[in-house]
């Protein structure tokens, strides 16, 4: 295990290098899979290649053995030059302004030291992917997608409001020199999965010429919808109102 900052890393037999030009980074728990779903269908059936550890991260107490869920957050290298970053937990969020005073404070250096780490190993492109439900999107495009330039200062449609880290990682990237745009679908929240923003995704993925799994795409999609009861039953059990539950 190396230390980088506040990071502890651990490498597992891949092969390849880790020095990739671009990397692409997703929240997995974010509530609609779609940046997840795409995530995964970029990874080409890879396995994790190195985890991510750090005391700035929230991890559940809870657990298995022998086959643990992993701790940390995981990369994977789908090829030489490209890096998924598969963010697996991350502190609660209040989705109400002025009521997340410590989420700074938690997520900072982990934020910090992640952007540093991956510039200082080559990486030179930064894609983040997210979603927004369709009463939270503000002017964006028509065709439900926006893409923001953060080095340009430039949005299609108009600014997006975003929750870390999906705003503060492009953003110090860009501060480092680094290339930084973030995709965001518009979704249905009345949907427990939108398929027709997840196409929408796919397809700017594909535009920014990053290669699709279709088969990995399409199990990743069967695996959520098999999970819908378990999730929506989760759901449930931390609101009892109508406000959404933070299951992940």
């Amino acid at each position: 295990m190396k230390s980088f900052g506040t990071l502890d890393i651990i490498h597992h037999d891949h092969g390849l290098p880790f020095n990739p030009e671009r990397v692409v980074v997703y929240v997995q728990g974010e509530v609609g899979f779609i940046p997840w779903i795409s995530g995964r269908a970029l990874g080409m059936k890879q396995k994790p290649s190195i985890e991510l550890l750090s005391q700035f991260m929230s991890v559940e107490a809870f657990n298995r053995l022998p086959t643990p869920v992993s701790p940390g957050w995981n990369v994977t290298q789908a090829t030489q030059d490209t890096a998924i970053l598969n963010i697996t937990t991350w502190f609660p969020v209040t989705p109400m302004p002025d009521h997340n005073h410590s989420l700074w404070f938690h997520t900072y250096p982990v934020m910090r030291d992640i952007v540093l780490w991956l510039r200082e190993n080559g990486c030179e492109d930064m894609l983040f992917l997210a979603a927004v439900n369709s009463e939270d999107q503000r002017d964006m495009s028509e065709e439900g997608i926006a893409v923001i330039d953060v080095n340009l200062d430039t949005a299609t449609g108009g600014p997006i409001p975003l929750i870390m880290p999906a705003w503060f990682m492009p953003y110090l990237f860009a501060k480092e020199g680094g290339l930084a745009r973030v995709v965001t679908a518009k979704q249905d929240e009345g949907l427990y999965l939108d398929d027709e923003a997840l196409a929408r995704m796919v397809t700017t993925l594909g535009a920014f010429d990053y290669e699709v799994d279709l088969e990995e795409l399409t199990k990743m999609v069967s695996l959520v919808m098999e999970m819908q009861g378990e999730i929506e039953a989760v759901e449930g059990t931390f609101n009892g109102s109508e406000d959404m539950g933070e299951w992940a």
